[in-house]
This record gives C-alpha cells, structure tokens and sequence, in this order.
C-alpha cells in the first residue's frame, strides 16, 4: 500500500481570487502552511488573514506575473523565506482579456502570464522543491486548448482573446511534459490538471455560463496534490478527475522543442539564476 504523501508547505499561485483562494482556504483545513500569492498586497494579507482566523497556517507573497522580475525576486524571497516547499501549485492566470497587452517585458500578457511565468518560477524553485523530495509541481490548465503557430508566437499578427487564453494553455501543458523529462530523477513530479469546466470564477462570470463548481475544481486538485497512489506519476495530463488527452500538438516532439527553445530564449537573463 502506498506511503501516505503528507505535505507541509504548499505554494498556490493566483490565491487571493477564484479557485486558488478556495484552494488555499481547503489545503489550509488539511493542516498545510499555505503560501499565498497576488499582484495585490491587499488582497494577499486578506486571505492570509482570513485563514489564520480559522486557525490555519499562511504566508503571503506579492508579484505580478506581467512583470518577469517581480517572479525572480519572489523566488529568491521564498527561497531565503521558506526551510522547504513540498507542492507548488501554480495557478495563477489571465483569462479572456478584452483587447491584446503587452507586459512590462515586451510580451504578450496572456502568454506570459499563463505560460512564461509559471514556467520561470518553477526553474527558480525547482533545487528549493527538491530538498523537500518527494516534491509535486502541478500546473493548472484547460481544455480549451488550440495549436499554436510559431511564426507569431506573441499573437501579433493576430490575436483572439479566446485563442490567446487556449494557447498559452497548450503551451503550459507542453511545458509540463518537458519539465517532467528534465526533473525526472529528481523526486520531483510535474502534471497538469483541467480542474474543471466553466467554472464560477472572475475569469468566467458575465462571459459563460458555469458548469462545474469551484468545489469541484478543488477537489480534483487535492487529489493531485495528496494521492499517494500518483507518487510516481509524473508528465500526465489530467482532465478533471482522470488522465485526459490533451490537443495533439503537445505531444509533438518538434513543436516541444519549438516552444522550449522560445521560451528559453525569452527568460535566458532570469533563468540563469536557477543555475547559480
């Protein structure tokens, strides 16, 4: 029978909104030191506070994932802050924005929120994750995916809001599969989630119709984060509460290396810290 997984310390990305907060609020009840994170020190101090109220442990952390800076120097505070990190959950992101941004570093804000950033702070974190090996990496994604042309990566030439959200998507799950490969041996494990449908959230409220609860999209993170029966399971993609498939350009070996050669040039400058 497997070896019950008991984390300490988790870190949710994007948990002063939505699922993260729900998420944080629940892993918290369970016990885990929950590091809380935003854009917004208000809000940050909010949901820290409101957990402790409750008796929970918490710590906040502020960045702004428009700004590749501010996820290095969050890194290096967790880094300096934290004895270990045994999950990171990172969950933060853009939905269906209103018209194409750019962010303070000259990309396209969906696709570095959703995908560059995540990205980064998991290779700055990555050495920290393993001291607490076994450690789990678990990427929130989407089923709203749509394969992505590598001639206009930025969606310059043109941009959809609802195409920009289900690209930067694939794009993070291929990045799953790739991190996976490159921690294998570490006693890091990396996946993807799609926690849920629709679901009622600031992203999706006055634009859909809701389909499955935040509730629902909890529970199927929790288990991803708990299950000791995936204590090896690493490079999958989960649609809810099993394996699903992704869109068939994540498994394409040439667009994995495309994406992974993009976006190790446009981090090059932070991503050298996580090799000093």
């Amino acid at each position: 029978m497997p070896e019950i997984y008991k984390p300490r310390v988790i870190l949710v990305t994007g948990s002063t909104d939505g699922i993260g907060k729900a998420l944080a609020h629940q892993l918290a009840k369970q016990g885990v030191t929950v590091l809380i994170h935003g854009r917004c020190p208000r809000k940050c101090d909010e949901v820290t506070s409101s957990i402790r109220s409750q008796g929970g442990e918490a710590r906040s952390y502020v960045a702004d994932f428009g700004n590749l800076l501010e996820v290095q120097k969050m890194a290096q505070l967790l880094i300096r802050n934290e004895d270990c990190i045994d999950v990171l959950v990172n969950n933060a992101g853009l939905g269906i924005e209103a018209k194409r941004e750019s962010s303070i570093d000259g990309n396209e804000a969906i696709f570095q929120v959703n995908c560059l950033a995540p990205y980064l702070l998991t290779e700055l974190l990555a050495r920290h994750l393993q001291k607490s090996r076994p450690a789990r990496i678990i990427n929130v994604a989407s089923d709203g995916q749509y394969p992505i042309d590598f001639t206009d990566l930025m969606f310059e030439k043109k941009w959809h809001p609802a195409l920009a959200y289900a690209k930067s998507k694939l794009a993070l799950v291929m990045c799953t599969f790739i991190l996976a490969r490159k921690y294998k041996d570490s006693g890091i494990t990396v996946n993807a989630i799609h926690p849920g449908s629709l679901m009622p959230t600031k992203l999706i409220l006055g634009k859909f119709e809701s389909i499955d609860s935040i509730e629902t999209g909890v529970e199927n993170i929790i288990r991803l984060i708990f299950d000791p029966s995936l204590s090896e399971t690493s490079g999958e993609y989960f649609s809810k509460e099993t394996v699903g498939k992704a869109n068939a350009q994540a498994y394409d070996e040439k667009s994995q290396s495309l994406i992974s050669t993009a976006i190790t040039s446009l981090l090059t400058s932070h991503l050298s810290e996580a090799s000093n």
